[in-house]
C-alpha cells in the first residue's frame, strides 16, 4: 500500500496535534524531528514532525497492533486501514475521534473493521473438527486419529541425567522446606485448575530457565519464593509442541498444527478440556511429557516454553532434586504500547463467529460470503463511548 505517493503529501501534524494521551506518546517515540517553527495546526512549538510515513507507522503501530485483543495470541488486530475506506467509518464517540481523522486526512485513508481470516483465530481445520460442525464433535477412533496426526508432526527429544535442568517454583508466605517431596506434582485428590491436568491425571509444571517459572508462578514482591533445581535419573521422552512442528504437509494455514498448538497455549479455559484431552494422548503414546509454549511467551523477547511431566516424577524417580534456593526479585518492569479503547461497535456474538468458522471449514460458504458475513456481525454500533 503506498501511503506516500504526491496526492496524499499535506502539511505534516506534529505529535502536540493529538489530543489522546496514548497516540500523543506513541508518536513522540515514533518521530525523532522536532518541529522547527509553531505547528501550523495547533501551534505547539514543543511537537514532533508527524510526515506521511511517520503518520503511517502510527496508524499500525497504534490503531492496528494496538486493537490485537489479549485472547487472540497471533496477528489478528480488531483494525486495519486502506485508501479504500473512508474517515467516520470507526468512531471511538470520545477525544480520539478528532485525532484519527487528522490522521486519516493526512494519509487519505479511512479506518475499518478488519475480518481476519478465522485461522489466525485458531478455527484451522483440527480445530473446527474436534469442536464439532453444530456443536456435536467427532467421537471414537476418527477422533483418536487426528490427535495422533497432531501428534505425528511434532518432533521429540530426550532429557538426560547430569546434562539437562528442570526448575520449578514455589511461592507463599513463608519458604517451603528445602525437600525434594516438596516439589513434586500435587497429590491425587487435591484441586488444580491448570491447563493439562485433570483429575486422577497429575502434571508437574516446570521450566527450563527460572524466569518462566516466575512468569508462570505469577510471583509478586511479597511473596516468599523458593525454587528447585532438579536433573532426570534417566533419559526422559518428551514430545515438543513448542517447536520443530512439520507442517510440510498443510496446504493452507487451517491444516497448520503450530497454529492450534498456539490457540491452546494462550487461549481461556473455555479450550482446557482439548488441552487435557491432548496431554492424555501424548501420555498413551509412551511420552514421559511434553514441551509447550508460555502463555507469557507472547509479550516477551525471548521464547519462553514451559515442562509437563506426566505423574508425580520426583516420588518415582524420575527426577533428582540438585538444589534449592530463595528467589529475591530486584527489578520489576514492563515494555508497553498504547492502543485505542473500546470503539462504538458492539460487540461480537460469539457463537454466530463459531457457526461462520463452521461453515468456512465444510465449504458451504465462499470466502468473500464469510467476509461479508464478518462483517455484518461487527456491524453495530452504540450511540456513546463503551
Amino acid at each position: 500500500m503506498d501511503l506516500h505517493s504526491e496526492d496524499n503529501v499535506t502539511e505534516p501534524l506534529c505529535s502536540e496535534c493529538f489530543a489522546n494521551y496514548g497516540l500523543r506518546m506513541e508518536a513522540q517515540e515514533l518521530s525523532k524531528t522536532p518541529v522547527r517553527d509553531n505547528c501550523k495546526y495547533c501551534g505547539a512549538s514543543t511537537g514532533y514532525v508527524i510526515d506521511p510515513q511517520v503518520a503511517e507507522e502510527l496508524m499500525h503501530k497504534f490503531f492496528v497492533r494496538g486493537s490485537i485483543p489479549p485472547e487472540v495470541g497471533g496477528p489478528a488486530p480488531i483494525f486495519q486501514f486502506n485508501r479504500y475506506h473512508h474517515v467516520g467509518e470507526v468512531t471511538f464517540a470520545t477525544e480520539l475521534d478528532s485525532d484519527l481523522e487528522r490522521l486519516s486526512t493526512l494519509l487519505g485513508v479511512g479506518l475499518f473493521h478488519y475480518g481476519p481470516p478465522l485461522w489466525r483465530l485458531g478455527y484451522t481445520n483440527y480445530y473446527q473438527t474436534l469442536r464439532g460442525h453444530s456443536g456435536v464433535p467427532i467421537q471414537g477412533e476418527e477422533r483418536e486419529r487426528i490427535f495422533h496426526d497432531i501428534i505425528r508432526r511434532c518432533g521429540a527429544t530426550d532429557l538426560e541425567p547430569e546434562k539437562d535442568l528442570i526448575f520449578r517454583v514455589r511461592k507463599g508466605e513463608g519458604l517451603a522446606p528445602a525437600l525434594a517431596s516438596e516439589f513434586d506434582s500435587p497429590p491425587i485428590g487435591k484441586d488444580t485448575s491448570g491447563r493439562y491436568e485433570s483429575p486422577g491425571f497429575p502434571i508437574f509444571y516446570g521450566a527450563d530457565d527460572v524466569e518462566t517459572c516466575l512468569h508462570e508462578s505469577r510471583v509478586t514482591l511479597s511473596d516468599s519464593i523458593a525454587v528447585a533445581t532438579f536433573s532426570p535419573s534417566k533419559e526422559l521422552k518428551v514430545l515438543d509442541l513448542d517447536d520443530g512442528i512439520d507442517d510440510s504437509s498443510a496446504s493452507n494455514p487451517f491444516d497448520r498444527v503450530d497454529i492450534l498448538l498456539r490457540r491452546l497455549a494462550y487461549a481461556g479455559k473455555h479450550d482446557y478440556d482439548l488441552c487435557r484431552e491432548l496431554a492424555a494422548m501424548i501420555y498413551a503414546q509412551g511420552y514421559d511429557g511434553f514441551f509447550f509454549t508460555s502463555y507469557f511467551g507472547q509479550a516477551h523477547k525471548k521464547r519462553l516454553r514451559n515442562i509437563a511431566l506426566f505423574g508425580h516424577p520426583v516420588s518415582d524417580g524420575k527426577l533428582l532434586l540438585k538444589s534449592v534456593n530463595r528467589v529475591r526479585l530486584l527489578h520489576v518492569g514492563y515494555e508497553f504500547e498504547f492502543g485505542p479503547h473500546n470503539d462504538t461497535a458492539l460487540p461480537i456474538d460469539k457463537e454466530k463467529i463459531d457457526a461462520l468458522a463452521e461453515k468456512m471449514v465444510d465449504g458451504s460458504i465462499s470466502p468473500s460470503e464469510a467476509a461479508k458475513a464478518l462483517n455484518d456481525l461487527i456491524g453495530h454500533k452504540s450511540s456513546g463511548p463503551r
